[in-house]
């Protein structure tokens, strides 16, 4: 029975979603819901690891620049557009992509639209604004910078990207961003935010009306040549390091692997590990009467996903004890069918609750994405192929041999 309904739910999912590239180069996938509001999504493959050698969150700059105006907009005009309607605007720039996403009411689709087209079209921005603005813009960067888990996330990143873009905090560094001139900012609008880079994402009432709109204000934008960076390659070694860190309020133990060249059916199988992970460690929690906090958080790239499991608390050994049993434990016994369906349902309810929350449908559509070539269905599709016998031996495939970096974080005064 919960089998048909994995099959079911994707041919549904097929059904509903559409899939089309404009002449420009310019890739739109429509999903189609019956729901009062359209989710507007469009990622530009134009990420911090496109930063050049010491502009480091020029991607970051050029994404918030975007929002300040245009040639027939003001500055913050769609922010405020959006505010006014009951909708909202969110930004997210990634190493791999810089990503927009917003919600309105559906009778507020064309002017939406449009306000993307333009963004896409060009920028206005005068050096003083320019100025102003990334002076404040700094500012924020440096605030972050100095958040626990901001910085806890860099350091793990170091090791697991050491001597690669995926390495850097992908908003760069207040001393980079003072240093960015208006005019390279202006170039790599022209480069990278363009149809040919960009992948648009609609969820609502798709008519042929709104199909119709999309393809008469984006078809006629010319796109540019744009030559991507090329693929990085990341080695396979265990890596095993012990590092102290000042400043720190916490001792945090970091234990993360490192998947390189992932396709859409392994990030399927890495999600489904997380929330095993997540489950076993927080019924050892229970079990064993464990202190503190714990995540565990799943990455992906383009050409690499990472599994990281973050604890944080005053004692780390009773945490270090309690992974390595769950490993040992699937390693030689691993858990038999009805807790890997289990595992399938969940991952399975959370795409479709994602359907409507545009800040997260980003991370299906945007990280599942491999350039631009994964879908829901795809998702869906690799969720249901997996069996008990290959889903636990790719586990041993993938966790036997670690390719690891395991950290252990202190504080500077313990």
């Amino acid at each position: 029975m919960k089998r048909f309904l994995l099959l079911l739910l994707f041919g549904f999912s097929l059904l509903a979603l559409e899939t089309f590239r404009l002449p420009n180069g310019m890739k739109i996938i429509l999903i189609n819901r019956n729901i009062p509001s359209v989710f507007l999504t469009v990622f530009y493959r134009a990420g911090s690891s496109f930063d050049p050698e010491g502009e480091r969150g020029l991607s970051y700059l050029t994404a918030m620049m975007s929002l300040t105006g245009t040639r027939r907009s003001a500055p913050w005009e769609q922010i405020f557009f959006l505010e006014r309607v009951g909708g909202n605007l969110e930004v997210k720039i990634d190493r791999d992509f810089v990503v927009f996403k917003s919600y309105f009411p559906r009778g507020e689709f064309p002017l939406a639209l449009w306000y993307e087209h333009e963004r896409m079209k060009s920028l206005n921005i005068s050096e003083d604004f320019f100025a102003r603005e990334r002076k404040r813009l700094g500012q924020e960067v440096g605030g972050m910078l100095m958040d626990e888990d901001a910085r806890i996330d860099k350091i793990v990143k170091s090791f697991l990207y050491s001597d690669s873009p995926y390495a850097d905090f992908p908003l760069g560094t207040p001393e980079e961003l003072q240093k960015i001139p208006l005019e390279h900012v202006k170039n790599f609008h022209r480069k990278f935010f363009q149809p040919r880079t960009a992948l648009m994402v609609i969820i609502g009432a798709m008519r042929p009306k709104e199909r119709n709109l999309i393809l008469k204000m984006f078809s006629p934008i010319k796109s540019r040549p744009v030559i991507f960076p090329e693929k990085i390659e990341f080695p396979t070694r265990a890596v095993d390091r012990k590092l102290m860190v000042r400043g720190l309020n916490h001792r945090v133990y970091a234990l993360c692997y490192r998947v390189s060249s992932p396709s859409c059916t392994r990030r399927v199988f890495l999600e489904l590990v997380r929330l095993y992970l997540q489950r076993a460690l927080a019924g050892e929690k229970v079990k064993r009467g464990l202190r503190g906090d714990f995540e565990v958080k799943v990455h992906h790239l383009i050409y690499s996903s990472s599994l990281c499991v973050v604890v944080k608390g005053k004692s780390l050994a009773p945490w270090e004890s309690s992974l390595q049993k769950i490993f040992t434990r699937l390693k030689t016994s691993p858990p038999g069918k009805s807790v890997l369906t289990g595992l399938k349902l969940s991952l399975i309810r959370s795409i479709r609750e994602q359907e409507i929350d545009p800040s997260l449908w980003g991370e299906v559509l945007g990280k599942y994405n491999l350039v631009f070539r994964c879908t829901e269905g795809e998702v869906l599709g690799g969720v249901s192929n997996f069996s008990p016998s290959s889903f636990w031996e790719t586990v041993r495939k993938v966790f036997y041999p670690f390719n690891r970096v395991r950290l252990i974080l202190l504080p500077g005064n313990p």
